[in-house]
């Protein structure tokens, strides 16, 4: 199964891994602790894409073509992507995808 399809069925874990929603647990447990250490300051972090992909989960909604959208725009992740994420009290306040072409 592709990261795109856990997308579509995120409690599937792949052979010896997580599921997409075990790793959006793990990663939002992983930011709010960030942003609690860091608060008020800018921060760079990097992850893999597919986790990534999965902690959006928490902020954005899967089309039909298994791409997610953020604020009716639709991201695509890949590896690599930038991402610029602005949080307010922990929560994200805006997302945008910055292109690297």
């Amino acid at each position: 199964m592709l990261k795109s399809e856990q997308l579509a069925f995120p409690e599937f874990k792949t052979r010896d891994g997580e599921s997409a929603n075990d790793t959006n647990k793990r990663m939002n447990e992983f930011m709010c602790e960030i942003l609690e250490k860091y608060k008020g300051k800018r921060i760079a972090v990097i992850s893999h894409g597919g986790s990534i992909k999965f902690y959006l989960l928490s902020y954005c909604k899967v089309n039909e073509r298994l791409n997610l959208e953020y604020k009716e725009k639709e991201l695509y992740i890949t590896s690599p992507c930038l991402l610029k994420m602005v949080f307010r009290n922990n929560k994200l306040v805006n997302l945008k995808q910055i292109n690297l072409t």
